[in-house]
């Protein structure tokens, strides 16, 4: 039971961290074609923006994940009886 409590070990920020560090990566160097200056300004230019990329993609990944886990109890599949026939219906019939 004990390892039933156990979840994964989620490292946060980790999504934003690697938008921040790709969108650095790509203003450097789209900046570099105008001089060492617009190296710097792209980086930065591209760092904010990658950080803008990375929470919004973390916070549409935690919506989803909610949504399912909804989903999930609503149709038995966490914590539930999944296929499972409401008391309220009929029984089948046989032939």
């Amino acid at each position: 039971m004990a390892r039933k409590k156990q979840e994964k070990k989620h490292l946060p920020h980790v999504l934003e961290a690697s938008t921040a560090v790709s969108g650095a990566l790509a203003g450097t160097v789209v900046g570099s074609f105008a001089g060492p200056v617009g190296a710097v300004v792209g980086g930065a230019v591209g760092t904010a923006i990658g950080l803008a990329t990375g929470v919004v993609l973390e916070a549409e990944a935690e919506r989803e994940s909610k949504h399912d886990h909804e989903l999930d109890r609503t149709i038995g599949v966490e914590g539930g009886n999944l296929g499972a026939a409401r008391p309220s219906r009929p029984p089948t019939e046989t032939r």
